[in-house]
């Protein structure tokens, strides 16, 4: 089968598959199936994005690959390419990528991601059907995905913006926030970020937990190590103090 026919067959599989999608809805409300995703959005002020149709398809396939130098390559190119924000179904293989095991993966997928997010929508070229599935990818990130935005976070700060347009997303975000800030168990700057993500964003509904949490960061830091049955709070913990006013006051404010 030739290039032209493996299109014409891809074309028509997505194409069944959307038929498919809607008469599942029709007969079950309740389905969930995902929309069929655009894979180009096509504007008068970019009236030969189609051209990148074959890379495109390519970059697809390479980012679905096991192997991270394939997927960082990917990347690479859809960066230089400047198409995901024409994209639809681009822009959401972006988003499935935020927890990608590879840093440098990561890290490329979170930064192309906040530019798409930041693009104004009024903006000539870009259409916010664009965002649509992203939204609707991100506002369902759990633990899993936070963790793995704050680790970016951690390794690369200047992706402050990138991870914070990408958590504003997620309405119930501050849960699994207030749960990784409050687990010894994860490393403590990972704790001590997602503290400020809290504060930062204004996740108001924190404010108890955190105020709890820094209760009792304040009871073990005045604790005796001599008292038996007490564990006094260790040097590397008190860290959390500050971080944790700071937010509270931020989250206090008018």
């Amino acid at each position: 089968m030739g290039y032209t026919g493996a299109l014409v067959g891809a074309w028509s599989f997505f194409k069944n598959t959307t038929v498919e999608s809607e008469r599942l809805m029709d007969a079950d409300p309740l389905y969930s199936g995902l929309p069929q995703l655009a894979l180009f959005k096509i504007s008068e002020s970019h009236p030969n994005v189609s051209e990148f149709l074959p890379q495109l398809w390519a970059i697809g396939e390479a980012l679905a690959s096991p192997r991270s130098d394939v997927r960082l390559e990917a990347l690479e190119q859809l960066s230089v390419l400047g198409v995901a924000r024409y994209s639809p179904l681009m822009a959401y293989l972006l988003a499935t990528r935020i927890a990608d095991p590879d840093m440098a993966c990561r890290i490329k997928s979170i930064e192309l991601l906040g530019e798409i997010l930041e693009i104004d929508p009024n903006e000539p070229g870009t259409s916010g059907e664009v965002k649509i599935p992203v939204v609707g990818y991100l506002s369902r990130m759990r633990t899993r995905e936070l963790f793995a935005l704050l680790q970016v976070l951690d390794a690369r700060p200047e992706a402050e913006k990138a991870v914070l347009w990408i958590i504003k997303i997620c309405s119930f975000a501050g849960r699994p926030l207030v749960d990784i800030a409050s687990n010894r168990n994860f490393p403590l700057n990972i704790r001590s970020l997602s503290v400020r993500m809290l504060g930062v964003i204004g996740f108001v509904e924190a404010l108890p937990d955190l105020e709890r949490l820094l209760s009792r960061l304040e009871m073990r830091l005045n604790t005796s190590p001599a008292l038996p049955y007490t564990h006094a709070l260790n040097a590397d913990e008190s860290k959390l103090i500050p971080e944790l006013r700071e937010a509270l006051r931020l989250l206090r404010m008018p």
